[in-house]
């Protein structure tokens, strides 16, 4: 079913997620397997298991994760004091509140720091970060993109979006209960305990049927699992708080695609009964788009980037894909005024890339026809 690469690869999760014992096929690509992490954001995860003899690239990346984990956490803190300062109400979403399942932390690989605020303290939490060096990048409607020292933050007032289930009122609710959590000895506000696992799920499918799903939304939920979710919770509780969001079927199949073939636990037996079939499917499909869909048609690409055209306007759409896209233009001001042109070469050369490589277009309409019918097989019965 996998091949050599990607056999290593999910033996190398095992290892370093739940302390297994590893075996790994004698035709091993490293560089193939290294591809793997870096698309799937686990370089730093894995990278202790890997044999001494290919350490040296890996160590590089897993050393850049790691402080990028360190930068985000020290940005995260100035901003929550900020926050308790003013009392405004706050809560973590993903990120750290989902590190810190993980044995060690810092091996999660950090992107954005995702903050959820109640939609009526949005306006103040906003002007707050305006006031205070925090440059607005894009708007969204469900969440605002603002950055600061190189590390992008979303202010979210919404959740959920059009592509997962509506959760917002429950998160809402949760705010009033929220936890005290602590992650490399940092406190931070989060969601209660299955509040916070019904948004790193809806999060899942969100990436599934939209942005692309990789390996580290799934170990997200995984160590969710591991931790929160044993045979009793899951009977007795969360199973009904899926139900009731229409995530049960997603949830049974992921945790059985993390059972079989990414080492979780035996003892957790709620999801035996799952469609070993599809949970095949899946896995092969994201090992297929790697993480935010890198291998996904370009023709979806071309559709999402022409609706935000029309949305937005062409220079917009330019200046803030480019202010995205070129770091230089996030840390230098006098760079910023010229994204635009930035954005514009990047996608130019695209643009010969897509000529060049035009056979991959009808492959990836073949994968999403593929995709389609796991979609809609994930949503049956909800």
């Amino acid at each position: 079913m996998f091949n050599a690469d990607q056999t290593a690869f999910l033996e190398l999760i095992k290892a370093a997620l739940f302390q297994r014992d590893f075996t790994v096929p004698t035709n091993v690509n490293w560089d193939g397997v290294y591809e793997l992490a870096v698309n799937h954001c686990v370089v730093s995860l894995i990278e202790p298991y890997v044999p001494i003899d290919y350490k040296r690239i890996w160590e590089e990346g897993a050393c850049r994760s790691r402080a990028r984990f360190i930068q985000n956490l020290f940005e995260q803190n100035e901003l929550i004091k900020l926050f308790n300062e003013k009392q405004i109400a706050y809560v973590i979403i993903k990120g750290t509140a989902a590190a810190m399942y993980y044995p060690v932390p810092s091996n999660r690989a950090m992107g954005d720091i995702d903050l959820f605020v109640a939609p009526v303290v949005f306006p103040v939490a906003s002007e707050l970060m305006l006031n205070n060096g925090y440059r607005t990048i894009h708007d969204n409607g469900r969440h605002v993109e603002y950055e600061k020292h190189g590390v992008i933050f979303e202010l979210h007032r919404k959740v959920s979006s059009q592509l997962c289930n509506d959760i917002d009122d429950v998160v809402i609710d949760g705010m009033q209960h929220s936890v005290e959590y602590r992650v490399c000895n940092s406190m931070f506000a989060g969601l209660p305990v299955f509040v916070n696992g019904l948004v790193i799920l809806n999060h899942l499918l969100q990436h599934i049927k939209g942005e692309g799903i990789g390996f580290r939304q799934i170990i997200d939920w995984m160590m969710f699992v591991n931790q929160e979710l044993d045979d009793d919770i899951w009977n007795n509780t969360f199973s009904k708080l899926t139900r009731d969001f229409g995530l049960e079927k997603t949830a049974i199949t992921i945790t059985y695609m993390c059972k079989r073939w990414l080492g979780l636990p035996k003892d957790i037996t709620w999801c035996d009964d799952a469609d070993g079939e599809l949970a095949a499917s899946l896995i092969l499909q994201i090992f297929h788009d790697g993480n935010f869909m890198r291998e996904r048609s370009l023709s979806e690409n071309a559709i999402n980037v022409s609706n935000s055209i029309k949305r937005e306007g062409l220079f917009h759409y330019l200046q803030r894909s480019g202010m995205y896209n070129w770091k230089s233009s996030q840390k230098q001001p006098l760079l910023r005024p010229f994204a635009w042109l930035y954005q514009l070469g990047r996608c130019i050369v695209k643009g010969i890339i897509s000529l060049v490589t035009g056979r991959r277009i009808l492959r990836g309409y073949k994968q999403k026809l593929n995709f389609d019918e796991i979609i809609s097989r994930l949503e049956d019965h909800q």
